[in-house]
């Protein structure tokens, strides 16, 4: 199955065509699953906005997000873990805590958008919260969210008419970044909430990408396809009428094997357009984040040259970003590869760059080593390989 054709992108915070190239990203493809083979990433020329062009429409990553959500996890059967589960709380109560003097909170009407099974529901109905509705692109996430929590749940996405219109409070944690007609995501949000209405969001923070401790571009992922800094977050929604609420609480740093600071707020729906602030702050902050990937690609780059030549028989734990990056930017696909392995149903049976996915059973009857495509849950996944899956051969990790 080809991949869906690049459509051009202009800046969706001042709809500029102008643009100047930061990096060419490439990433190797997963047939029937990639939604492109890389892109470029850019920062506008008008208001600095950074974000990935080259990439496909909003319809195929619609479809993208349909049909492979991996927040159903089998493994935890759509249960947050205890990471994500210490974030919802968090987030919960900072909305009780802000809304709390302002409104009663059992008479708010709230909407959850890109809900996942509903984990940051089920913490703002803890909180206080009453009339909660969560909508997700998944059908096995709306049936989970139901199962689990017993959430009023729908399908659907950013761009269809929200059901049971309109929200005092809109909630989008960790969805911005995902969506590639911002400008048609947020006229529909809006037009779903009342006069005055909060919109909370929480995006990745760009000036804070040097801070990962993630493989190198990682930042730079499959699915995130627009880099925001706090000027250019409040440039984006200027532009649709809402003004910052609040957001003065420091950024969070999501703990666990892997973090990222993030940038989190409420935004007030007043309906004043307001023109965008020149933020030569993004770019710059992207710009130094490449070098930075540079630098800590090299040993990356020699491990995959050792285990070419080496001819022995590999196998690559973990099908996503990493891999693909390091499949189209290194020696590695002149490596012996034998298979691809994830836990991700969605992806297993598939190929990435002509190399199978096996579920990580398939390990049992493997000779050889295994290297792991992941930085800051490496040791963990190694302890799972020896510990669950009794794998008795060499396991390497990106810094071996």
């Amino acid at each position: 199955m080809p991949l869906p054709v690049p459509v051009p992108r202009c800046c969706p915070a001042c709809a500029s065509p102008a643009q100047e190239l930061v990096r060419e990203h490439p990433l190797a493809a997963i047939e029937g699953v990639s939604l492109h083979a890389g892109y470029r990433v850019v920062a506008c020329a008008g208001c600095g906005l950074v974000y990935a062009d080259g990439i496909p429409s909003q319809a195929a990553f619609d479809r993208y997000y349909q049909d492979s959500s991996r927040y159903e996890n089998n493994a935890r059967m759509g249960l947050p873990g205890p990471v994500d589960q210490a974030r919802y709380a968090a987030i919960a109560a900072e909305l009780a805590e802000q809304l709390g003097p302002r409104l009663p909170l059992a008479g708010l009407r709230v909407a959850e958008v890109g809900a996942a099974t509903g984990g940051l529901l089920a913490e703002l109905k803890r909180a206080g919260f009453r009339d909660l509705l969560g909508i997700d692109p998944s059908p096995q996430c709306v049936r989970a969210g139901r199962e689990l929590f017993g959430l009023d749940m729908a399908p659907g996405t950013l761009f269809e008419p929200l059901p049971q219109a309109p929200f005092d409070l809109v909630i989008a944690v960790g969805v911005l970044e995902h969506v590639r007609d911002l400008d048609r995501a947020l006229r529909n949000l809006a037009g779903a909430m009342r006069p005055g209405a909060l919109l909370y969001l929480e995006v990745p923070d760009l000036e804070g990408f040097r801070r990962t401790n993630e493989a190198p571009f990682q930042e730079f992922s499959t699915e995130h396809i627009t880099f925001f800094t706090r000027r250019s977050l409040a440039n984006l929604l200027g532009r649709y009428g809402f003004q910052a609420d609040f957001g003065s609480v420091p950024d969070r740093v999501h703990g666990g094997g892997s973090t990222m600071q993030v940038i989190a707020g409420g935004f007030r729906l007043d309906g004043a357009v307001r023109a965008p602030v020149a933020d030569p702050a993004g770019p710059a902050a992207a710009r130094a984040y490449v070098r930075l990937c540079q630098d800590q690609v090299r040993p990356e780059l020699e491990l995959m040259a050792r285990l070419a030549r080496s001819g022995q028989p590999l196998a690559v734990w973990g099908a996503g970003t990493v891999a693909c990056r390091l499949m189209a930017s290194s020696a590695l696909p002149e490596a012996r590869l034998a298979a691809f392995v994830d836990s991700n149903p969605h992806l297993q049976g598939r190929r990435l760059a002509g190399i199978p996915i096996q579920p990580p059973a398939w390990l049992g009857t493997f000779e050889g080593s295994v290297l792991v495509a992941s930085r800051g849950y490496a040791r963990e996944i190694q302890q799972l390989i020896r510990a669950e899956l009794g794998f008795r051969h060499p396991v390497l990790t990106l810094d071996s």
